[in-house]
């Protein structure tokens, strides 16, 4: 099966949407169904895998594509 892995920061990984937020500012434990990422792979029907990390930093994000 095809997918997408998309490696990214709060914004990848959907931080604040309605299914990835604990009060009073803390991620979900899980990426969002409603970030950008996933509602891609659906419209496409491809999985969704979302590495994304809440604060990361340039090279932050592309140490996690690299290793």
């Amino acid at each position: 099966m095809s997918r997408i892995v998309a490696f990214g920061c709060s914004y990848t990984y959907g931080h604040g949407l309605v299914d990835c937020f604990k009060p009073p500012n803390l991620a979900g434990p899980n990426p969002s169904k409603y970030a950008w990422t996933h509602l891609i792979s659906t419209k496409l029907q491809l999985q969704c895998i979302n590495k994304s990390e809440c604060g990361s930093s340039n090279q932050r994000i592309l140490d996690n594509i690299l290793n």
